[in-house]
């Protein structure tokens, strides 16, 4: 009856280590998957943040350019008379 005791100890020690294994394990390759996809989406958020940067510079020197339109079609109305443009072009006639 020992003997039995001792290898049904025995079988249950081996399953406890075992599963105990197999948790530290799962948790494991869990924590690593994790860390390479989180990874991957801050590389994915800062190659989306460079790109909205460089296109917020880009809105920025557009909306500049148009200020600078704007500024100078008022500069026209409030003067009355728009300023005299020189054509180099001699296919296209003076005003």
């Amino acid at each position: 009856m020992g003997d039995k005791f001792a290898q049904h100890l025995d079988q249950m020690i081996t399953w406890a280590i075992a599963t105990v294994l197999g948790g530290v394990v799962g948790g494991i390759s869990w924590l690593v998957r994790r860390v390479f996809t989180n990874h991957k989406q801050i590389e994915m958020l800062q190659r989306d943040l460079a790109a909205r940067e460089k296109q917020r510079d880009e809105d920025r020197a557009q909306v500049a350019d148009i200020k600078r339109s704007v500024d100078r079609i008022e500069g026209w109305i409030v003067t009355g008379k728009a300023p005299v443009q020189h054509h180099t072009d001699k296919t296209i006639p003076p005003r």
